[in-house]
């Protein structure tokens, strides 16, 4: 029987999680039992008596529900291919929605990627078609974001045997250089993700720098397009391995010789894949650091609220997250602020007006949380407090900061 879409449901230790799943796929909107195939894939971790009660399980269905012991790309019968974990869920009119997309698109889609968006006021998110190569660099190892058409099995049984993000990431990069054409779903969502192995010391001495290998050999049949989509991924996992704390891995020794070879690697880099990376700005700011092989956060300058190393936007302070404050419950004078900012703590100075008196956020080194890889600062909470005068209407006020005593940014507009 031909279906719509083949669900392969990786198998754990979890009948809720199992139940979870299944029913999220029964609750589609797309008809369960003509449109989707559901199979439930058993792994080599996976004991012997939770896989009899899968198989159990699987038989309550109908035919489109089976349950597989081993990878059989010959018993796949849907047109696309999603792969999901025990506890992931699609919102209910995914599957529809990607069918109706591609059977109206006048190009053939070679995958479909979930890019999730919550509406709000002033957001409206739309499903869209889009080009590979537009969204390539956005792409992780959540597998289950990915659908994928049939014409990709090979590279789908590969992922489905991977146990490393590194590996599915690998096997990704090989679809995208061939796939062309997607749907970008900001509409749907997918709950919950997928789990991987805990990375251990041959995961940052071994693996990602045989990744890194392999990543070249993709680029040297690609065109200078893709190359750089490519250099993004592999910059993006770079970025993953700065924000991992590798003491308690590592000796010191290897962090030493493991920070040589980022800084080479980081040295082969252009300075735009670097800053377009998936990472915050401190990580940034350590990636840009640890390639010039000094502290580059005196080089930042900042226009409107935008700080810009090399011309290249770093950080905006602007940012919902960059600066959040809080009233406090028993001190209702006592305004706190946490800052994520990247930069020197003497650079920074938050501060309360009216447009007439200013009222300083005073840093409260005590209460701060600094998180570190390798020695360096990766991300670094800032607890500020100000205190303001008594029967002060707050009405009046709004925050400001000033970087480097000449940069004014007001943070609440």
């Amino acid at each position: 029987m031909e279906y719509k879409v083949s669900v392969i449901v990786e198998l754990e230790k979890s009948k809720k999680k199992l139940k979870q799943t299944l029913n999220s796929l029964k609750e589609q909107t797309l008809d369960f039992n003509s449109g989707i195939q559901v199979i439930l894939l058993a792994n080599d971790s996976v004991e012997e008596d939770y896989l009899q009660f899968c198989e159990e399980y699987a038989a309550l269905f109908g035919e489109n529900v089976v349950f597989w012991r081993n990878v059989d790309f010959s018993g796949i019968e849907g047109a696309w291919i999603s792969c999901l974990q025990e506890g992931q869920e699609w919102t209910s009119s995914a599957f529809e929605t990607v069918v109706q997309m591609t059977e109206e698109s006048v190009d053939d889609i070679d995958l479909i990627l979930e890019k999730y968006k919550a509406e709000t006021e002033e957001n409206e998110p739309a499903n869209s078609y889009d080009f590979v190569l537009n969204q390539m660099w956005k792409f992780d190892g959540e597998l289950g974001k990915y659908i994928f058409s049939r014409k990709y099995a090979e590279e789908i049984k590969n992922i489905l045997q991977a146990n490393e993000k590194l590996d599915v990431m690998y096997e990704l990069a090989v679809i995208l250089m061939k796939a062309e054409n997607m749907i970008v779903l900001t509409k749907e969502q997918l709950a919950g993700k997928k789990r991987y192995v805990v990375k251990q010391k041959g995961w940052y001495l071994n693996k990602l720098p045989d990744f890194g290998i392999r990543i070249q050999q993709l680029k040297a049949n690609a065109s200078d397009a893709r190359k750089e989509q490519l250099d993004l991924i592999y910059m993006t996992q770079l970025a993953e391995s700065m924000k991992d704390k590798v003491e308690n891995l590592l000796t010191e020794e290897e962090i030493r010789r493991y920070e040589q070879w980022l800084k080479d690697c980081l040295g082969e880099m252009q300075d735009a894949v670097i800053n377009r990376a998936n990472m915050n700005a401190a990580t940034r700011r350590y990636a840009f650091s640890l390639k010039a092989g000094k502290d580059i956060a005196g080089e930042v300058v900042c226009r409107n609220g935008k700080f810009y190393y090399k011309n290249m936007v770093f950080f905006d302070i602007r940012n919902k997250d960059s600066f959040v404050m809080q009233m406090g419950r028993d001190e209702k004078n006592k305004i706190t602020g946490i800052s994520y900012h990247p930069l020197q703590e003497e650079q920074m100075i938050f501060y309360l007006t009216d447009g007439v008196k200013e009222y300083p956020f005073i840093y409260k080194k005590n209460g701060e949380k600094t998180y570190k890889c390798m020695g360096q600062v990766e991300r670094q909470e800032r607890l500020y407090e100000c205190i303001l005068p008594a029967g002060i209407d707050l009405s009046t006020l709004h925050a400001e900061c000033i970087y480097m005593g000449k940069y004014v940014t007001n943070l609440t507009e």
